[in-house]
């Protein structure tokens, strides 16, 4: 009797836990210059989008399409996989109101100073100022209001508040 077998598998086991464990691709490299993150969409079909890649700080993902970026921070929403001329994004406050957009017939918010937007075919490029973390609720294809997903902005500051309650529910149980 040999003591290699069970060795033998529990590594091919552990690597399908890891992978499944993974479903976002997170990476370090290829960001365009000035940008501190970027978010890979990929639609499904016409039903919704989803995050198959996030790279670079501040930015990480809570689900197939809610995406938590830090404020102040600069961030590019990559759409090259995807026909924006059919598909274009937009990014919708509170209510739905259209705050920026892919589309030719939508235009930013005069009020969004601060915002550096850079839009193209390729994808949406932005700085989450302080004043639109307040208002950016979701995004979703102009066209197919039921292919939406959520942005969930963050400061440094909530994090701590969050790490702190945390530990008092620790002490409390």
């Amino acid at each position: 009797m040999t003591k290699v077998k069970p060795l033998l598998f529990a590594i091919p086991l552990v690597a399908a836990i890891t992978v499944l464990a993974m479903p976002v691709q997170a990476q370090e490299e290829g960001l365009p210059a000035g940008v501190d993150g970027r978010v890979v969409l990929q639609n499904v079909a016409r039903e919704g989008w989803r995050v198959i890649s996030i790279e670079g700080e501040g930015v990480f993902t809570g689900g197939a399409a809610t995406v938590y970026l830090e404020v102040n921070g600069r961030y590019q929403f990559d759409l090259s996989g995807i026909d924006s001329e059919h598909l274009p994004l937009d990014f919708r406050g509170l209510g739905g109101r259209v705050l920026f957009s892919q589309s030719p017939e939508e235009g930013p918010e005069p009020d969004l100073d601060g915002l550096d937007l850079q839009v193209d075919e390729e994808g949406v490029t932005f700085t989450l100022t302080e004043a639109l973390a307040e208002e950016l609720s979701f995004f979703r294809a102009t066209p197919y209001p039921q292919m939406t997903g959520i942005v969930a902005p963050f400061s440094e500051p909530d994090a701590a508040e969050d790490a702190e309650d945390a530990e008092d529910a620790e002490e409390e149980a």
